[in-house]
């Protein structure tokens, strides 16, 4: 009885021992990396609200009725000291608020009250930036870049009193629009604020013949936040 007390007695003993041992290493406490270490801040947002100028003449375009929003990623890629290689892609929407003269004729030569031509595209861009620090959220910067937009809506559309009611007119899929233009981007701005210009190479509309071309200058401001810390 004696011998079978011992054997219990040991193995007890060597079971809670065994228990402590499996408790000691699963609690162990371990040091875990930061998962967002490795994000780069050099992933931007940019979010861009502006007005479409008509440096030809006043009597095509209303200002304070032409907007232009986009937003945007872009990543920044160091090559030394300030400079930086840009490259990004986003979407972007134009509205224009044209003269309700018939001399526009873009689509049809009928007076309305009101018209607008609204377009949204695609748009990817690639260029150089110039910063006073080497961290994108501070000091100042200029950048320069190249953009393309590719055309996925497009459509005109007017307003006219009809008695007590108003009728509302739109046309999709305007064949006179080209489906693809480029034109340069300049920024100047501090740290997340920035003002922008934007000049197309290129006519919006296809052939000029019997169209006055649509303005190709834009103003605006933009917001810029690293897209990852």
């Amino acid at each position: 009885m004696k011998r079978i007390t011992l054997i219990i007695a040991l193995l007890i003993t060597f079971f809670l021992k065994g228990q402590d041992y499996v408790v000691e290493e699963k609690f162990t406490p371990k040091t875990y990396g930061n998962l967002f270490a490795e994000f780069n801040p050099n992933n931007r947002s940019i979010v861009s609200w502006g007005r479409t100028y008509d440096s030809s003449s006043d009597e095509f375009l209303i200002p304070k009725g032409s907007n232009y929003f986009d937003v945007r990623y872009q990543y920044n890629q160091k090559l030394f000291l300030g400079c930086s290689f840009v490259s990004g892609f986003g979407y972007n929407w134009d509205a224009l608020r044209l003269n309700n003269d018939s001399a526009t004729l873009y689509n049809d030569s009928v007076f309305h009250d009101k018209r607008k031509i609204r377009f949204q595209n695609i748009t990817t861009n690639f260029g150089l930036r110039f910063q006073t620090s080497s961290h994108p959220d501070e000091g100042f910067f200029f950048q320069a870049t190249m953009y393309n937009d590719f055309l996925v809506h497009s459509a005109s559309v007017t307003w006219d009193e009809v008695g007590d009611s108003e009728l509302k007119t739109r046309l999709k899929g305007l064949d006179y629009v080209n489906k693809h233009s480029m034109g340069v981007e300049l920024r100047f701005g501090y740290m997340a604020f920035a003002m922008f210009s934007r000049y197309s190479l290129k006519d919006i509309i296809k052939n000029s013949d019997g169209y006055k071309g649509i303005p190709r200058l834009t103003f605006g401001v933009q917001i810029e936040v690293a897209a990852s810390e």
